[in-house]
């Protein structure tokens, strides 16, 4: 601990990490609590509210920039802010690896979901996001549904990790099949997060 005073990060179901900090006198400060859902064929059920979804263009780059530096703000309360010329790579990298849908209203993009693992036994949705101002109109959910029926066509099952506490999006993805496998927490322990206030040995 006194050659790392940054702290270590730990990820891990929550049984494990609750195993873990019960013995060492350290207490976690969690950073995010998740839940890991997978889907099979036989459990998904269908979503189509006649969205407009699909593969974006290398000229969709800029929309689709300023809709992930909007994930990264809302998804960390602020605290991860992304500079623009490195996201609109990431974005570029997604597009060309056909890791990205986009959904569109009006002719305009309004969100997107990205696809991890794309081709292997361990596909996996990665971010989903809705632009503000257009939810409440189930296009999350639309897209969910796209995009999980497209990788179900070539793989038995699907994966995704949600924020525990986004309660509405939890229950968007089970609505549609997707069934809790196990809770992960990720968190960081420092000198100062002794349990007795000692300093490490």
């Amino acid at each position: 601990m006194k050659s790392c005073p940054e702290g270590f990060e730990f990820f891990g179901t929550n049984s494990f990490i609750n195993e873990l900090f019960k013995f060492d006198g350290y207490k976690l400060n969690v950073i995010k609590n998740r839940i890991l859902y997978k889907i099979d064929k036989n459990d998904y059920t269908e979503f189509d509210n006649n969205a407009t979804i699909e593969k974006p263009l290398v000229d969709n780059t800029i929309e689709i920039t300023h809709l992930y530096q909007e994930y990264y703000v809302e998804e960390y309360s602020g605290k991860v802010v992304k500079e623009f010329n490195d996201t609109k790579e990431k974005v570029i990298d997604l597009i060309k690896g056909n890791s990205i849908l986009v959904i569109k209203v009006d002719g305009i993009i309004v969100g997107f979901c990205t696809i991890m693992f794309k081709g292997t036994d361990l596909q996996m949705i990665g971010t989903i996001f809705i632009d503000l101002e257009k939810r409440n109109r189930k296009l999350g959910k639309s897209l969910a549904s796209y995009v999980t029926k497209d990788l179900l066509t070539s793989s038995n099952s699907v994966f995704l990790m949600t924020t525990k506490e986004n309660i509405p999006s939890n229950k968007m993805f089970e609505s549609i099949g997707y069934n809790k496998i196990y809770e992960q927490t990720n968190g960081r322990i420092t000198v100062g997060n002794r349990v007795d206030g000692s300093a490490p040995n």
